[in-house]
Order: C-alpha cells, then structure tokens, then sequence
C-alpha cells in the first residue's frame, strides 16, 4: 500500500464520516471532491481508518537490523564468499533469499557491488608499437589528406563512431611526442631507482671506523 500523508488521512476519515462509515461510497465521495489526488479503493480506506485509530497518522516502516548471527545474513555472506561475482538474482536463486532482501543485507553490512571488468595488460612493446602506427599514419597523410576518411578505412574506437576524430598531423605528432614523454619519465624512473641501489650499496659497503663514532 502506498503512503498517504496525515492531510489526505484526516480528509478521509471526514469523508467517510459523511458516508456513514460505508466504505464504498467513501471512496466514490473521496474522488469525486479530490479529482486531482490519487483515488482511494474501500480496502485502502479501512487499512487506513484502522491505522488513524490506533494513534498512527504516519507509517511506521519497520527497520531491519541484520546480524552476523543472523542465518540468512550468514547465507548470503557465505554464497558471496565464494563467488565474489555472483548477482543478487542468483543469489535468489540459489538459496531461496529475495534478492531486495540480499541487497539489503549486503548494503546493511557496508558490501558494495562491483564488476570486475578484463582488460588487455600493455606490456613494453605496445609502447613502441603505437609510435610505428603513428608514423605510418602521418607517411599516409602525406600522402593523401583524405586517407581515413574514404570508405575503405576503418577506425575503431571506444567511443560512437559518429563521434570518432579522424587523425590529423596535428593530433599524431602530439601523440607521439607524449608517447616519448612517456617513456623518459619511465626510463628516468628506472635510472633513478638503480642509481639510488647503487649508492645504498655503496654505503653498505663503506668500512666504519668505530674510534670515529667516540
């Protein structure tokens, strides 16, 4: 049943004391003067009249507290464990426990959902691979300013392809040039971490004159 708010209860309980307690004709009465609000059937109306006279104008939600001694809340812990990727829907599935319910349990209990996603690891020779791709595009450019966008070239991208930006010299000699910043800053990266072994090394190995510490 939805909510109502105590307004829209407060009319009601009228109306239906205007109707001599009958239901129906309550309801009837209730849309024909509040055309513009949500209509009330004779059940939500009873449901309600019984909730305003015990003193509840408001909806009392009830709030689930869930433990970990809980034995649903040890199912659904359980069947995550071991499958981190498993969906509410099976988990509904497999033990029998709604997956609203699941969810809630899960979001009660601070575990997020998440997927994980599979991608292509880069290792070091993609790096060099997409600058010989960039060269090979800027010779056909050269060559024909219309290369990639005559029907025979196909650009695939993440993006829609109507959204696609077609290389320009601009774009790939910028492309390249970060490319190669990229690989000094690793290089420089590396150099730097031999250098500081090295000289750690070298420290190690330096003879301490114990007199010179007195």
């Amino acid at each position: 049943m939805a909510d109502y708010s105590a307004n829209h209860i407060i009319d009601m309980v009228i109306v239906l004391g205007e109707c001599q307690n009958n239901y129906r004709a309550a309801a009837r009465w209730y849309a024909e003067r509040f055309p513009l609000r949500r209509h009330l059937s004779h059940v939500t109306i009873r449901a309600l009249t019984i909730r305003a006279r015990g003193g509840h104008l408001n909806r009392q939600r009830r709030r689930h507290e869930y433990d970990e001694n809980n034995a649903r809340v040890l199912k659904v812990l359980a069947v995550v464990h071991l499958d981190r990727q498993i969906s509410s829907r099976t988990i509904e599935r497999e033990i029998g426990i709604p997956r609203n319910t699941a969810l809630r349990i899960l979001r009660n209990l601070r575990y997020h959902a998440y997927h994980i996603t599979l991608v292509q690891e880069l290792g070091p020779n993609h790096i060099q691979m997409r600058i010989e791709f960039c060269h090979w595009a800027l010779a056909r450019i050269q060559q024909d300013q219309d290369f990639f966008r005559s029907p025979g070239c196909l650009l695939v991208s993440s993006t829609e392809a109507a959204k696609v930006d077609f290389p320009s010299t601009e774009n790939l000699s910028l492309t390249i040039a970060r490319i190669r910043m990229k690989i000094d800053i690793i290089r420089y990266k590396e150099e730097f971490a031999v250098m500081k072994d090295s000289n750690f090394e070298g420290i190690m190995d330096v003879d301490v004159d114990e007199d010179s510490y007195r």
